[in-house]
Order: C-alpha cells, then structure tokens, then sequence
C-alpha cells in the first residue's frame, strides 16, 4: 500500500478505507508516454484520483502501442487487471512511502499527467521538487498503481 486517500482526494468516503497499491517493480523502462502520437489527449488530471481517468483518456487518443498508459492498463496485479498510471499527484504521494515500497530508479518516471502537445509531467524520487515536465519523446520509467 502506498497511500491512505484522505478529505479533499477524489474518491475519498467518510468512514471508510480507500487508497493506492503501488506495483513493486517497475512496467517498463526506456517508455515513451505516448506512442508516438503529438496530439492533445485531454488527460490533464493532477490531482489522487485522477491517474486512472487520465489512463483511459491516453488510451482513447493514441489507441494500441507500447506506452506508458498502454503499459499499465494491460498489467495484471495481484490478479486485479484494474491498474494505471498514476498521476502526477499520486506519484508524489508514492514517494512518501518509497522506503516501504521498495527500489526505484534514478530516472524519473511518467505520470498520466498532461502538460501540452507535445510534453507530460514525470516524477523523480531521487531529486527534492520531484517533478519535471519532459517531451512525450523521452525515454523514461513506469511504474503502475491501482485503487482499492
């Protein structure tokens, strides 16, 4: 487990447990975030909550491939085949238990947070800001999460 959602998290209840289960190894490495498509997806969402909208938005607009979005939606966790890549938001929220979680790289990693055409939001757990806007170009890691 990565993350308890708490008030003001989309997706949050009164009353009762939800969160984010993060995948212990990484789904790819040297992953575009698109494939190869330079078009507005709409997948904008920054917020905990919103990696998994944005995940179906990516997949919408840039169909089959081998990308980051692709890559977590087809994984299989656990036997839960509801998996995505987190948002922007929810990656930072990951590297705040990144101890008890286990090794990530010193590359950083996409999020399914759009900035523009031709860039998205990625997330290093080595620097202290943590985030970083790259061209959908660039080579870098993914590491999907699902919701419980």
């Amino acid at each position: 487990m990565a993350y308890i959602l708490q008030p003001g998290d989309l997706g949050y209840i009164a009353g009762e447990t939800h969160g984010l289960i993060v995948a212990l190894s990484d789904q790819g490495t040297n992953i575009g975030w698109s494939n190869g498509k330079d078009i507005t997806t709409g997948a904008t969402g920054m917020l905990i909550g919103s990696g998994s909208i944005n995940t179906n938005t990516i997949i919408g607009t840039q169909g089959d491939g081998k990308y980051a979005a692709k890559l977590c939606s087809d994984l299989v966790l656990n036997g839960f085949g509801d998996c995505y890549l987190p948002s922007i938001n929810e990656l930072s929220k990951v590297s705040a238990n990144k101890a008890a979680i286990g090794v990530f790289s010193t590359i950083p990693y996409w999020s399914s947070s759009e900035v523009n055409r031709l860039s998205a939001s990625a997330y290093s757990f080595h620097v202290q800001s943590g985030v970083t806007n790259y061209p959908k170009s660039m080579l870098l890691w993914v590491r999907a999460i699902r919701s419980f």
